[in-house]
């Protein structure tokens, strides 16, 4: 079993109705598209969607004290 890089996921998919990650897999150089289920990293997954919406939150804060 390939081990996940910890520097992934590097993006998220929603357009199917399965959320897909964008993956770095240790000792490939070839990025991949996996669904949530093929991957046993749920805390890093976790993580990476907590940071994310916490990033998120932070543009929408700095745009309106642009406005």
């Amino acid at each position: 079993m390939s081990r996940v890089n910890l520097k992934t996921p590097l993006s998220t998919s929603t357009e199917r109705a399965v959320r897909e990650f964008k993956v770095k897999w240790v000792g490939y150089d070839d990025l991949t598209w996996e669904p949530a289920s093929n991957l046993s990293c749920g805390g890093l997954l976790y993580d990476y969607l907590r940071e994310k919406r916490r990033d998120r939150r932070l543009q929408m804060v700095q745009v309106a004290d642009d406005d």
